[in-house]
């Protein structure tokens, strides 16, 4: 097997969820859209990058937490003895090792992970529009919607170490169904896993990380409408020199954040990323000056290179009452 061949079978084992959503949107040509501020947009635009924002400072840091239940929950079923079955076949004790390991760096998941989370982009409508429900989701009398293509959020490229994933929506039954699906995996393919790994230290690892995409990717079925991705970054297992950090204050909370410049990285596979190139459209929502606005991104695109600004820039005059 070519080494791309043997990345796709490891994926396909830890990540099937993964590899199945993103094989659905590649051959829907899906691209994905962030929901912000006016503000957060100018800042976006105006300093050629975006923030990744620490996980305790999502808008409900319950959705880690219940990424947390949903993965312990699992971990006491049946499918969970039988992956420590596996694991200490392989190496005696291994299992209670990662447990113990896993629980050990809970502090470092919640504290030291870094994210931005953007949604599927729909049909010709909501391309128009915009979705209603992230309208009155964020963003409230200033809110603007950046449309960005694909190809940088799924590119297989380790240039920024920080991946796409998209989130599942699901309460520990529902996850514990694909829980069972990774560890029939493994059950199926340990001879193959031993020989690319070469040993257990390497199945562990490898499921510490699938455990912590895992938990940072799992959010309470309500939120299904939002069709959310994220790119996790973490920096303390696998900092990244292209990703810069940076201390501010938002909202009157100071705050570290990290910074992915768009810029393309050709020599590392990671291609597409400039603003002009990844730029699809850009909806001004709910504002409460909308032609002054307009004036102001228009301004702001063609400042930064984007082509074609009149076709890519459109308010959606969406009706949201608050």
């Amino acid at each position: 097997m070519t080494p791309e061949e043997i990345e796709l079978k490891l994926s396909e084992i830890f990540m099937p969820y993964l590899v199945e959503q993103v094989g659905r949107v590649k051959a829907n040509g899906t691209n994905f859209v962030h929901y912000t501020t006016a503000d957060a947009a100018v800042s976006i635009i105006r300093n050629n990058c975006v923030w990744l924002r620490n996980s305790l400072l999502m808008n409900d840091y319950s959705e880690v937490q219940h990424g947390l239940r949903c993965l312990e929950f699992a971990w006491g079923t049946e499918h969970g003895a039988r992956l420590r079955a596996i694991m200490d076949k392989a190496q005696e004790g291994m299992s209670d090792k990662f447990a113990a390991a896993f629980d050990g760096n809970r502090a470092e998941l919640l504290h030291e992970t870094f994210l931005l989370s953007i949604s599927e982009h729909g049909d010709a409508v909501e391309d128009r529009y915009g979705r209603l429900s992230m309208w009155r989701a964020y963003g409230s009398t200033t809110s603007v919607a950046l449309v960005f293509h694909q190809q940088p959020f799924l590119s297989p490229s380790d240039a920024l170490q920080a991946y796409t994933s998209p989130v599942f929506y699901g309460d520990p039954e529902d996850y514990v169904v694909e829980f069972a699906k990774v560890v029939n995996a493994i059950e199926a393919n340990i001879d193959f896993l031993m020989e690319a790994g070469g040993n257990a230290e390497w199945l562990s690892n490898t499921l510490m990380d699938t455990f912590r995409t895992s938990v940072l990717s799992t959010k309470h079925p309500s939120f299904r409408e939002e069709r959310e991705w994220r790119v996790i970054y973490s920096p303390l297992p696998a900092p990244s020199p292209n990703i810069p950090k940076d201390d501010v204050s938002i909202n009157g909370t100071p705050q570290r954040i990290y910074k992915i410049p768009f810029v393309n990285h050709p020599d590392e596979g990671f291609t597409g990323a400039t603003l002009p190139e990844a730029l699809m459209r850009l909806i001004i929502g709910p504002v409460t000056a909308p032609y002054p606005t307009y004036q102001t991104f228009n301004d702001l695109l063609q400042e930064a290179g984007v082509q074609n600004v009149g076709e890519k820039l459109t308010c959606s005059f969406v009706p949201l009452r608050t």
